[in-house]
């Protein structure tokens, strides 16, 4: 079968792919790991070698080296794993709405925010206000919110995980991934402002679009799954040229 890492972005976790699973077709075989403070891991603190490991591990549950697909703070971890690892390793990476890092400037306002709700989660009674509407909003914008919120959402691990990502996430980095890169944003992710850095670090993968915003993976399944049935399908082409 071939293998398929799928790597959720920061508040979420993995049943945050449930929609997207729905559409990959049965020949995958999908592993979808929670990040540290996300998920069945909430409490545990986080971490950026903490997120990669959990990238490792589950790669070394493939049976083959997979296709790694990171969505947003996923992405970003997919990277700085992937930077590290071997072509042996995995046979291609994916990044969903995860430009960003390579035009540092568009993380500013998310530091900003992630110092603002650490301050409200340390607030008795703020903290509770700042979990339950974020609770509402994820049921609200995901088709699987309910569920999210039923494993657990990383609310709480937002402000380490923006700021650590931040500061010790080389976007740079993305040159030293030794296999093809695809790029996917939704049309309107205000992260596609960074997609002009990936091209010039990646000069030879391409950039894709489809319908959505930065939520496209989770409210656009269909044509995410597509667009990752259409990378492994040149992948196997080029292996087999």
């Amino acid at each position: 079968m071939t293998e398929l890492v799928l790597v959720h972005g920061s508040r979420l976790n993995a049943a945050a792919w449930d929609p997207l699973r729905e559409h990959l077709p049965q020949r995958l075989r999908v592993h979808a790991p929670d990040l540290p403070g996300h998920g069945t891991r909430v409490g545990e603190p986080f971490t950026v070698a903490a997120g990669v490991a959990a990238i490792a591990e589950a790669v070394a549950g493939c049976a083959e080296p997979p296709l790694v697909v990171g969505h947003s703070l996923g992405g970003l971890l997919a990277i700085d794993w992937a930077a590290q690892a071997g072509a042996e390793e995995l046979r291609g990476l994916m990044l969903l709405g995860a430009t960003a890092g390579q035009r540092p400037a568009l993380a500013l306002p998310y530091q900003l925010l992630g110092g603002g709700l650490r301050r409200a989660l340390s607030t008795p009674g703020l903290d509770r206000v700042v979990i339950a509407v974020d609770a509402a909003t994820l049921r609200r914008l995901l088709p699987s919110g309910a569920e999210v919120v039923r494993r657990g959402t990383g609310v709480a691990a937002i402000p380490d995980a923006w700021s650590q990502a931040a500061a010790d996430v080389d976007p740079e980095r993305l040159a030293q991934v030794p296999v093809p890169v695809r790029a996917v944003n939704g049309r309107l992710d205000q992260f596609r402002a960074g997609e002009s850095g990936f091209r010039a670090v990646r000069p030879d993968d391409e950039v894709h679009h489809v319908p959505g915003t930065h939520l496209a993976p989770m409210t656009h399944p269909a044509e995410v799954a597509a667009e990752i049935e259409a990378f492994l399908a040149e992948l196997d082409g080029a292996a087999l040229a």
